[in-house]
């Protein structure tokens, strides 16, 4: 076959200028402008941006620019199809037009090709369209693989951003349960303090209060023994007192009891004596009723020193010293403790005491007969 003129190349995507990728740009710039804290004297001019919004914002962006980045790269590869196609259209017509054709060889001198024929010039025509639907196809095929390429590194990046950001989220979820668990422990642990000290203080004020009801108690039991011996002293002074009565009743009614008996003895005494002549009954009248009177003032003495002297420790008389040595209470002679036995002289002053005028009577008795 005549040698043909060399033609350039079919582009390919290959060939074609790779877009320029801004994503570590645009992802250092993203994450620096997160990571550098704002000023607090400069308010934003915009609300804030969650970390979601931000990274779907920067995702959008990306594809964004991808897009028009690869639109810009399919439009070149077009053109440059088109030119190709045009200038081998272009050699295709100048080359069947001229009967002959000239080329330059190896050696530098031109060389004189035949003219083609018809049939020549329809098969050059069909493998200059076989060879621009191979291009064609081939470009096609290339730039799905890139797009499919493409589509899998932004799957790819896009899982390993989502598997980032699940990280990031289990991260902070992490940190900030760890922050709530130690709040949770301090709040726990204050509150342990807190009920620590309420239980030490109740229990200060349980035992200050037990010991004011101990202290009540002891004052409470002291002042009831203090009572109680009071009234005990009460009991046994009216005791005392209504002994010394009932002693006192007792003493007087055997003292009686002895007088009258005397008394009936005397007055047995004075019918035999009213057999005496008159002058004897006059003497012993006048002697009876001088007897009397000293009876009777010694009777006043002995009814009080008797009184004291059963109760109160005193000075003896002379009757009772005798008794008295013998363990006797004065002016009596019982010589054990209890219910003192009077005397014939205290009987006799009692008596004398308690009926004075039948003794007057008895003595003016012997006169009148």
């Amino acid at each position: 076959e005549p040698l043909q003129p060399m033609q350039p190349p079919a582009p390919v995507l290959e060939d074609l200028p790779e877009p320029e990728d801004d994503e570590e740009e645009l992802l250092s710039l993203s994450e620096a402008a997160s990571d550098t804290p704002r000023e607090p004297s400069k308010p934003p001019t915009e609300p804030k941006m969650t970390e979601e919004q931000i990274a779907a914002e920067k995702e959008r962006l990306r594809a964004q620019k991808q897009l028009e980045k690869r639109r810009k790269a399919l439009e070149v590869a077009r053109q440059r199809a088109k030119e190709k196609a045009k200038r081998l259209k272009l050699a295709a017509t100048s080359s069947s037009s001229s009967s002959e054709g000239s080329d330059v060889g190896s050696d530098g001198e031109r060389v004189v090709r035949p003219k083609r024929t018809k049939e020549e010039r329809e098969r050059r025509k069909q493998e200059i369209a076989k060879e621009l639907r191979e291009a064609e196809r081939e470009r096609v095929r290339k730039e799905r693989d890139k797009e499919r390429m493409d589509r899998g590194g932004l799957i790819e990046t896009r899982a390993r951003r989502l598997e980032e950001e699940r990280e990031r989220k289990e991260r902070e979820r992490l940190e900030e349960t760890q922050q709530l668990q130690e709040q949770r422990d301090e709040r726990e642990r204050r509150r342990q303090e807190k009920e620590k000290e309420r239980e030490e203080r109740r229990r200060q004020e349980e035992e200050q209060r037990e010991a004011e009801r101990q202290a009540r108690r002891e004052e409470r039991r002291e002042r009831k023994r203090l009572e109680r011996e009071e009234r005990e002293k009460e009991k046994a002074k009216r005791r005392e007192e209504r002994q010394k009565e009932q002693d006192r009743e007792e003493f007087k009614k055997k003292a009686r009891e002895k007088a009258r008996e005397a008394k009936r003895q005397r007055m047995e005494a004075d019918e035999d004596a009213s057999a005496v002549p008159m002058a004897d009954a006059a003497d012993l009248w006048t002697e009876a009723a001088e007897e009397e009177e000293k009876h009777l003032s010694e009777a006043e003495d002995a009814v009080d020193l008797l009184g004291d002297a059963v109760y109160l420790p005193g000075a003896p008389d002379e009757e009772g010293a005798a008794a008295e040595g013998a363990g006797a209470l004065p002016g009596t002679t019982t010589p054990t403790p209890g219910i003192a036995t009077p005397t014939p002289r205290a009987v006799d002053e009692l008596w004398g005491a308690d009926s004075d005028e039948d003794d007057a009577a008895a003595a003016a008795a012997p006169l009148s007969a």
